[in-house]
């Protein structure tokens, strides 16, 4: 049997900030909630600007019949592309984060600001 240290108040720390960044990727990764939460904040705007601004403004155009039909669906198609690949990394991100150990978590998003996987 191996004596194991005891968690300190840090890794415990370290351990809840991995499980919620993970848990917040998951669920609402595409809105980039968890980029938030780790403090990326240039590429949490980004994820919102390309998850949520861009989509809603392309609905507006086409309700609003400022863009010509043939031009809609095919706007409309690359426009959603953008957040179904977000949500896709958003998930990628998510295991990510819950497969790393406390120290590869903490090294790799919390030392060296690592944005993106």
């Amino acid at each position: 049997m191996t004596d194991l240290p005891a968690p300190t108040a840090r890794s415990a720390s370290i351990d809840s900030t991995r499980l919620t960044a993970g848990l917040l990727a998951l669920l609402l990764g595409g809105f980039g909630v968890h980029k938030f939460y780790l403090r990326y904040h240039t590429a949490a705007w980004l994820t919102v600007l390309l998850g949520v601004v861009m989509p809603a403004a392309t609905a507006l155009l086409l309700l609003s019949g400022a863009v010509r039909p043939g031009v809609g669906i095919p706007l409309l198609l690359v426009t959603l592309a953008g957040p179904g690949l977000l949500w896709i990394m958003a998930l990628i991100e998510g295991l990510v984060y819950l497969s790393r150990t406390n120290e590869e978590f903490q090294d790799r998003y919390v030392r060296q600001q690592h944005p993106w996987l």
